[in-house]
């Protein structure tokens, strides 16, 4: 996504594609793997635990800067 930018601390909400389950709010880690320079997967820490979650599914609600 050209609007990816996000830092470590960022507040991010978390979509779920099936949609059966509600959005949550997470904590932006880092990148987890990046493709051709473009990362598709970050680490998002929710609900205590740290996932590898799709860029496609995460959206930054607050910057921690």
């Amino acid at each position: 996504s050209s609007e990816y930018n996000m830092k470590v601390g960022d507040l991010v909400r978390v979509s779920f594609p099936t949609g059966y389950e509600k959005p949550v709010l997470g904590v932006f880690i880092r990148d987890d793997i990046v493709v051709g320079g473009f990362a598709v997967r970050a680490l998002v820490l929710w609900e205590g635990h740290v996932y590898s979650t799709p860029i496609e599914q995460i959206e930054v609600i607050n910057e921690s800067r």
